[in-house]
This record gives C-alpha cells, sequence and structure tokens, in this order.
C-alpha cells in the first residue's frame, strides 16, 4: 500500500483494508493455493489472522527481508511484531539466506521445516549486457539508498587510505548515488580530493545504476549491519565484482576472490586494503572475475531461475 507511517497506521486501522481483502479472496475462494505476504505492515497482521480464521485451506506464506530492523530504521517495533506474528500464523516463511533462516528460528521460535530460503534475485527484463574492459572501467561505487547501516562513512574513510594521501592511481573515480540524507557525510567527504569523488543525491533510475555498475570496477557493500542485498545481483547481472561487509546473509551470494571479496563489518581498512587487491589484478584476472559474478547471477540470481522456485512454493 505504501507511504509512510502516517499512512501505513491508517491503513491498519481503517476496517475497509480488510474488506477488501476479504471480498477478493472470497471472489476467488476456489482458485486461490496461497495468499503471498510480501513485506513488514501492521495491517499483515490482522489480515493473516482473518484469512487463517476465514479460509483455513488456503495456504498462508510471509516474506521477511528484514528478520530485526537496521541500525537506524524508523518503526523497529513494528517491524518486529509484524514479521514476528505474520510468520507465527504463516504456512510458510520465506527469506533470503541460512543466515536469516536461522535468526527467524532463533528470535520468532518457529520451526525451522517451515522456513524456505532464496536466493535474493533482481528483475531486468533485458538482462543481456556486455562486459567493459578493464581499461574502461572508471569507477569505484556505492550504490542504493541511503541509510546509517549502508557503511558510507566507512567508504568515505578507506578512500584517502586507498588513494595514499592523494598520489593514488589516478584513473580510478568514486561514485556515491542514491536517495537519502547526505549531509551527515559532508565532514567526512572534505577528506576526499573533490574532483576525485561524485555525490548523486537522488533516486537512480533502473538504466543509470546499470550503466554505473557497468562502469564499475568494483561496488562496495561496506556494510555495518545487515540482511541481504539486491545490488549484489545487479552488480553481476553487469559483470560488476563485489566488496561486501561479512554482514547478514550478504556473503552467501559472494565467492571470495571470484567474484568479489569478503571483509569485517565496519573495517574501514580492510575496505582500503580490499579495494587496492582489486585494483592491482592483472588484467586477465580481474576479466575472469567479472565473468564469473556474471556467470554466478545467471545460475542463481536471475528470474529465470527464482521465479521457478517461488511458482512451486506458491502453487504446489
Amino acid at each position: 500500500m505504501g507511504g509512510g507511517s502516517f499512512t501505513m497506521i491508517l491503513d491498519t486501522l481503517n476496517p475497509l483494508t480488510y474488506i477488501r481483502f476479504l471480498k477478493l479472496v472470497f471472489r476467488k475462494k476456489k482458485e486461490i493455493q496461497s495468499v503471498f505476504f510480501i513485506a513488514a505492515h501492521a495491517a499483515n497482521i490482522f489480515s493473516i489472522l482473518l484469512l487463517r480464521i476465514c479460509t483455513p485451506r488456503i495456504r498462508r506464506i510471509t516474506h521477511i527481508h528484514d528478520v530485526t530492523a537496521h541500525s537506524g530504521s524508523n518503526n523497529k517495533t513494528i517491524i518486529f511484531l509484524s514479521n514476528y506474528l505474520t510468520a507465527k500464523f504463516s504456512t510458510k516463511v520465506l527469506c533470503y539466506g541460512e543466515f536469516l533462516k536461522n535468526k527467524i528460528h532463533e528470535l520468532y521460535k518457529i520451526n525451522p521445516d517451515k522456513i524456505v530460503v532464496l536466493a535474493h534475485g533482481t528483475h531486468r527484463e533485458n538482462i543481456e549486457r556486455i562486459a567493459l574492459p578493464r581499461k574502461e572501467r572508471v569507477y569505484i561505487s556505492l550504490l542504493g539508498r541511503i541509510e546509517d547501516y549502508k557503511g558510507i562513512d566507512v567508504f568515505l574513510k578507506a578512500i584517502p587510505l586507498f588513494l595514499k594521501n592523494g598520489k593514488g592511481p589516478a584513473d580510478i573515480k568514486f561514485i556515491i548515488a542514491g536517495k537519502g540524507d547526505f549531509e551527515k557525510y559532508r565532514t567526512l567527504l572534505k577528506a576526499v580530493p573533490q574532483n576525485r569523488i561524485e555525490v548523486l543525491n537522488e533516486q537512480i533510475s533502473d538504466a543509470l545504476f546499470d550503466e554505473i555498475l557497468g562502469k564499475s570496477l568494483v561496488t562496495l557493500l561496506p556494510y555495518h549491519d545487515a540482511t541481504q542485498t539486491g545490488t549484489i545481483p545487479l552488480a553481476y547481472l553487469n559483470y560488476c565484482p563485489v566488496i561486501c561487509s561479512n554482514a547478514g546473509a550478504l556473503p552467501e551470494n559472494v565467492v571470495e576472490g571470484r567474484t568479489g571479496f569478503i571483509i569485517p563489518a565496519s573495517d574501514v581498512d580492510a575496505l582500503a586494503l580490499a579495494m587496492g587487491r582489486i585494483y592491482t589484478l592483472d588484467t586477465g584476472a580481474y576479466e575472469a572475475m567479472c565473468e564469473e559474478a556474471r556467470a554466478f547471477f545467471i545460475k542463481n540470481l536471475c528470474w529465470d531461475h527464482l521465479g521457478v522456485r517461488y511458482q512451486e512454493i506458491l502453487i504446489s
């Protein structure tokens, strides 16, 4: 249903939300096999309970992205309660990694047999891409919403170390692109040579997101904490290796040294060293890494593969 906190409260307290939901269910009652709850929302709690009472035959499947809310997130209690109660009333619970499955079992007391792990894929209608050669990769990028947990501060602190006080590689620029409050990072930004960094503090289109990744030597996910991310499959789609924190289920989609590198969460020195490792790879080794990333996407993270798995879960 979208909207902010106020809209969520209104939707949750509005009886019409549940009347419309049940009318839709009963209209197609004989055809519906499952109802899929795809996001943490307080209205899910009442919707799934009504579904369980009124139509127990229909299976209730809940997707949980964030088992616990990220640091800096609003509405942490609502997110947790929504996830916890919808999971309790569900036939199956879906999540994006073994790490998250274990967390759901531990925190929500859900039987592991009820939890299904699926990869966090990505959807692009056209997945054909051409891998740019190493010499045309001009960016080290960090893309996505500007949020505290994303480790933007780690990136900005690591850049001067990678550049060795401004004497580092002259053929690389750094780019941060995404919508959100960037003001808190302005002081750290001043320590980075201004001719070497670009900040696009705006909503990034799919086309621009893909373009930046295609031109990136590597994209970074130096998260302080995490569940999973849609950035890794998008990077691999565009033949771009990644450096990510050992946080949440992120490492489950990174083959160390082959599709990218995994570093300790919040570790500035480790990020600077990993950027150096990527930069100093010879052309053949680097381009092999790009090809491995793309192959991992095709095998594990594209919807040709994942769509079949969702279908099996929802209608079998």
